[in-house]
C-alpha cells in the first residue's frame, strides 16, 4: 500500500447514475458541488455540499447523482482501508459511512487548503490527514440510537429547505413541540443546538453558493439573510474554516490544474 493519498477533483453530470460498482481504492470524498444518493446493500444515504463520505477498497456502491451534477473533492489510497490508517483491524471500523458534522468538513478543507493541485500527494503522516481522520472516526457526540422519528424530519427540514426566514420557533410549531424541547433534543442526539443548527445550515449555503454561482459574494450575502459580506466570512470561517473568496479560490485553482 502506498504512504500517500492522492488528491483529485472529479466532475459528475447532472442525473448522471452509476450501477453497482467497487474501487480498488480507499476513498475519502468531500462534496462541494450538487447532491448524490448512495447505495451499499439496502442501505441509501442522500450527501450535499460539504458531507464527507469514506469507503474502503473493495465497498460495492452505486450512485445516482443530482438534477445539477455535482464536484467531488477526493483523496483515494490505492488497495487501502479506513482501518489501516487508523493502525485498527478492519472488523472493527466502518468500511462506509457518511458524516455531516461541519469539523469533518472543515479537517478536509484544511489538505486542500495545503495541497490544491489536482494530483496532489498527501503522505498518511501527514498532521492535517491526522486531523481529517480523527474528524471523521471520532464518537461521543449525541446520544447512543436512532433519534426518534419527528426529530429526524425536524433535522431533514432544516438542512433540506433551509432559508433566511425559517426560525427554530417555526421548527418546533411544525413539529408540534415546544421550542425548548426541541433544543433540548437536538443537543441529546445531534450534539448542536437549534440556533447552531441554523446556523451551520445557512454556512453550508454561504460555501456552496460561493462555488457554484459568479455572483458577488456580496450579493450571496445579501441573499441568505447576512449582514454584510463581512458577517457572512466570519460565519464561514467558523463553521468550517475558509473564507468563502478563499474557498471559490482553491476550488478555481484545483479545476484549473485538472485541465492541465
Amino acid at each position: 500500500m502506498s504512504d500517500a493519498l492522492l488528491l483529485s477533483i472529479d466532475e459528475y453530470c447532472a442525473l448522471q447514475r452509476q450501477p453497482a460498482h467497487a474501487h480498488d481504492a480507499l476513498h475519502l470524498s468531500l462534496i462541494v458541488r450538487g447532491t448524490v444518493t448512495e447505495s451499499v446493500g439496502a442501505h441509501t444515504t442522500s450527501g450535499r455540499p460539504f458531507s464527507v463520505v469514506c469507503k474502503d477498497a473493495g465497498v460495492r456502491h452505486a450512485n445516482a447523482w443530482g438534477p445539477s451534477g455535482a464536484t467531488l473533492v477526493r483523496l483515494s489510497l490505492d488497495g487501502g482501508t479506513l482501518g489501516a490508517l487508523l493502525g485498527l483491524p478492519d472488523a472493527s471500523v466502518d468500511a462506509w459511512r457518511w458524516r455531516e458534522t461541519p469539523m469533518v468538513a472543515r479537517a478536509f478543507l484544511a489538505v486542500l487548503a495545503r495541497s490544491p493541485a489536482h494530483g496532489a500527494r498527501v503522505r498518511t503522516d501527514d498532521v492535517l490527514l491526522t486531523e481529517l481522520l480523527a474528524a471523521l472516526t471520532v464518537t461521543g457526540h449525541g446520544a447512543k440510537g436512532v433519534p426518534p422519528a419527528w426529530l429526524r424530519l425536524v433535522v431533514a427540514r432544516a438542512r433540506e429547505e433551509w432559508h433566511p426566514s425559517l426560525t427554530g420557533s417555526t421548527l418546533a410549531r411544525e413539529a408540534g413541540v415546544h421550542s425548548v424541547y426541541l433544543a433540548r433534543c437536538l443537543r441529546r442526539w445531534y450534539g448542536v443546538g437549534l440556533a447552531e443548527l441554523l446556523r451551520i445550515e445557512r454556512a453550508r449555503r454561504a460555501g456552496a453558493m460561493a462555488v457554484t454561482q459568479e455572483a458577488s459574494l456580496s450579493r450571496v450575502a445579501h441573499t441568505l439573510g447576512f449582514s454584510d459580506e463581512a458577517h457572512q466570512c466570519r460565519s464561514l470561517r467558523s463553521t468550517l474554516g475558509i473564507s468563502p473568496g478563499r474557498l471559490r479560490a482553491l476550488l478555481r485553482t484545483a479545476r484549473t490544474s485538472r485541465l492541465q
